[in-house]
């Protein structure tokens, strides 16, 4: 007959039991080991590190793209001659006049797009772009006409400079010194065509390209030879004093109001 066998369990003392659990290290209120909680903080503070500098570094860079965009910019000048420009005047070169064509020849006159003064004496100053103009044996006047319209690529420059019976206020034309004749040069016209007058000293005026002749300057009002202008071409020309003694100087108001008064442009068929 086999015996049973029974096992005795014995509870441990109140005084073990509080041994044991304080033998862990840590008690019911802690959230873990403490090599635990270490390990989350430094991930923590590590993530938000790289977070930042993550940060900087993108900034950064958005930075120097907008700072190379912008130099970038400023460095690209397109012409405005390289431009297209539709025609507007569709089917007007089918046309054919001639003598026989009513109002023959079709021409108009009008002003300077930009002018201003440009002195040798100080050839480093800006134009002023005012339309008071004061030249003399060293300071040249500065012109630019836009050729506009359709067919009239003959060009002449024109002055109306009235006597002094003839009441022009508020604008006014005054000459004194041995003076006579003015000279008219085409130049050469800039890559961006249209003159500034803060960018404009005589230093950095165009070039002269031709002589296209001469201003009688005791007539109220005299003709250049005409010349050739392409439609929408931009004409700029330099007119210079042809003093005939030290001293001359010439003075005159010219802008878009009127009457008439300074140097302009004509336009012409033939």
């Amino acid at each position: 007959m086999t015996g049973t066998k029974h096992t005795t369990y014995l509870s441990l003392p109140a005084d073990a039991t509080d041994e044991a659990s304080s033998s862990v290290g840590y008690d019911e209120y802690d959230e873990g080991p403490p090599s635990l909680s270490v390990s989350r903080s430094d991930f923590s503070s590590r993530s938000s590190g790289w977070m930042v500098l993550g940060c900087v570094i993108a900034i950064s860079i958005a930075g120097l793209n907008t700072l190379l965009l912008q130099l970038k910019l400023h460095q690209i000048k397109v012409p405005s001659t390289a431009l297209r420009y539709p025609s507007v005047y569709v089917g007007l070169e089918r046309l054919i006049r001639n003598e026989s064509s009513p109002s023959w020849p079709l021409n108009f006159e009008h002003g300077p797009d930009f002018l201003g003064v440009v002195d040798q004496s100080v050839p480093h100053q800006p134009s002023s772009g005012e339309p008071q103009m004061i030249l003399d044996s060293d300071r040249s006047l500065i012109l630019q006409y836009i050729v506009r319209d359709f067919g009239l690529e003959n060009c002449a420059i024109s002055s109306r400079l009235p006597g002094p019976e003839v009441d022009a206020s508020p604008k006014f034309y005054n000459k004194s010194g041995d003076i006579e004749t003015m000279f008219l040069w085409s130049l050469e016209t800039p890559v961006d065509s249209v003159l500034r007058s803060a960018d404009l000293t005589w230093s950095s005026r165009p070039r002269r390209q031709t002589l296209i002749g001469s201003l009688n300057l005791t007539l109220d009002r005299d003709f250049s030879p005409f010349f050739p202008c392409p439609r929408r071409s931009v004409q700029t020309i330099e007119l210079s004093l042809a003093c005939g003694s030290p001293g001359c100087t010439m003075e005159f108001w010219q802008d878009r109001s009127p009457p008439k008064l300074g140097f302009y442009i004509i336009q012409s068929e033939v």
